[in-house]
């Protein structure tokens, strides 16, 4: 949760520093009694320095860091990521750290890449080489037999070489170049020959790869040119009237299947095995979405070039798929009587989609959507919808007509102006609940996901308190590929559970906290599937 002053602006920004306008947070634990605490160890605050200075009896909870090193680390975990940190704050903690690397014995030069890998990425090497002090940047070539160690041996020994105490970075490049030659004067006739022969070594290693590499160049291009040459011999025996015939009807339907730049063309099945634990099946009918979450798994993955390399740009400006409503139809069909000859009773359920977001509010797309999902609520599979916008209303009255179809929307918040921190094209929250709530008195099952449940923004009890009178189902999930450690959601998740049993809502865990704090839905795991196979009917 966010908490932001009388005049809706957020005072983190209004400030440009490290604390909230006075009274704000006072302000927010008379309404919400005080839902995050202020963290601390054995050497004082490691989150809510905020709140503490606002009210000296706020509520407090212990940690053990153990060393002075861990207490600076987890202050920059609580902290970088989600506030604005003064420079002087950045550098104590960077610098902190630093100092109990040099009492651990860290080799010259390796400062960063140690403050780096101690913070798991959090903070860029560029951003603690920008708050290092000189003298742990200060990197000296280790020389042969001189014995230089540690920071200290270096800079001592550095001293000798220059005759004066090292202050400037002229002195520090003298002192190194000095270094270097006694390192190279020290090295014996027998030292430099087995030198020269390890450099021949590694010549003749080096050379024999390279020819490896051409060897096997050669190979490949003497298998492409006998591939070329049987498909020139086949083309040549297929030079008949009714084999021209076939490549001018190939080449007329190529013609009339020609794509425009926003839409794109995949090879194999449309539908998929989905890869999560509540469906069977997903399907994408876009490359990217427009929608452009910070916390989306597909976005992420794109980012890393493992998801779609080189067929979009950019995520947020997504390509609509090419499909063909017959194939589709066939592919549903195929998957029936597989899971009949397997014995599997139920049909499969399907994500609609499980990548993008089928919704993106593009105009020109609504009959296209439309008229995809027909195949699919026809195909007597159950079909899960989930999604963060609200132009789903169009299609309310198709999917009021079948009983195999559920209807979810993602809610993070409830605050129509700060949801786009996160979500910044979606549609409002406020939007997503009116079109939630005209579905369930359709007589559409309704689901809401709490997923990413993202600390000090998502308020679950209150989304829940909002919308439990309208939705059927709830899914509760974690804020994943973040830094927020499990423990967190230990804090919260027996007071939210309690509240869904409360309201005598049906509500599922997601695997990782449901394995982690051995959650339950108030169904248990088969009366759950045997429920939503009553909804659908028998089939």
């Amino acid at each position: 949760m966010i908490i932001i002053s009388e005049n809706n602006e957020d005072p983190r920004v209004k400030n440009k520093g490290f604390e909230p306008e006075k009274g704000t947070y006072k302000k927010s634990a008379e309404s919400v009694g005080q839902l995050y605490p202020v963290i601390k160890d054995e050497f004082g605050i490691v989150d809510g320095f905020h709140r503490k200075e606002d009210d000296p009896n706020w509520r407090e909870e212990y940690t053990s860091s153990g060393t002075l090193k861990e207490h600076y680390k987890k202050m920059l975990h609580a902290n970088f990521q989600r506030r604005i940190v003064p420079e002087e704050q950045m550098k104590e903690w960077i610098n902190g750290i630093a100092e109990e690397l040099e009492k651990e014995g860290t080799e010259n030069g390796q400062y960063i890449n140690r403050i780096f890998e101690e913070l798991n990425g959090v903070i860029s090497d560029e951003t603690i080489r920008r708050y290092l002090d000189e003298k742990f940047k200060r990197a000296y070539t280790k020389p042969t037999n001189v014995g230089i160690v540690t920071q200290k041996d270096a800079e001592k020994e550095a001293e000798k070489e220059v005759g004066k105490p090292l202050e400037t970075a002229k002195d520090y490049e003298k002192a190194a170049k000095a270094l270097r030659k006694k390192a190279k004067d020290k090295l014996t006739l027998e030292e430099k020959e087995k030198r020269k022969a390890e450099t021949a070594e590694r010549k003749r290693k080096s050379r024999e790869e390279q020819k490896k590499k051409i060897q096997a160049e050669i190979e490949k291009e003497k298998e492409r040119i006998e591939k070329e040459a049987k498909l020139e011999a086949k083309k040549e025996l297929k030079k008949d009237k009714s084999f021209r015939k076939e490549i001018k009807e190939e080449i007329k339907q190529e013609k009339k299947e020609s794509k425009p730049d926003n839409e794109f063309r995949v090879t194999g099945k449309y539908v998929s095995e989905s890869g999560v634990e509540w469906a069977d099946y997903g399907i994408n009918l876009y490359m990217g979405c427009r929608h452009d979450c910070t916390y989306c798994y597909g976005k992420s993955m794109f980012n890393r070039k493992i998801l779609w390399k080189n067929q979009i740009e950019q995520w947020d400006k997504p390509k609509k798929r090419i499909i063909d409503l017959d194939t589709l139809r066939s592919e549903l069909e195929d998957i029936k009587e597989q899971r009949l000859k397997h014995n599997q009773s139920e049909l499969g359920k399907i994500f609609f989609c499980s990548v993008c977001d089928t919704y993106q509010n593009y105009e020109e797309d609504k009959e296209f959507i439309r008229s995809v999902l027909k195949v699919f609520l026809e195909s007597k599979h159950m079909i899960y919808i989930l999604t963060k916008n609200a132009s789903i209303e169009n299609d309310l009255d198709l999917i009021s007509q079948y009983k195999n179809v559920q209807v979810g929307f993602t809610l993070t918040s409830l605050d129509d102006t700060n949801y786009k921190n996160y979500e910044p094209n979606a549609s409002k929250p406020s939007e997503r609940i009116r079109v939630l709530e005209k579905a369930h008195n359709m007589g559409i099952t309704t689901r809401v996901s709490l997923e990413p449940w993202i600390p000090e923004f998502t308020d679950p009890f209150e989304i829940v308190n909002k919308c439990y009178k309208y939705v059927d189902n709830w899914w509760v999930g974690i804020y994943n590929y973040s830094n927020i450690k499990m423990e967190w959601y230990q804090r919260y998740i027996g007071k939210l559970q309690n509240l869904f049993m409360e309201l005598e809502c049906n509500y599922w865990m997601k695997c990782e906290l449901d394995r982690v704090f051995k959650s339950r839905p108030i169904l248990d795991r088969e009366e759950y599937v045997k429920t939503e196979q009553q909804m659908v009917g028998t089939q």
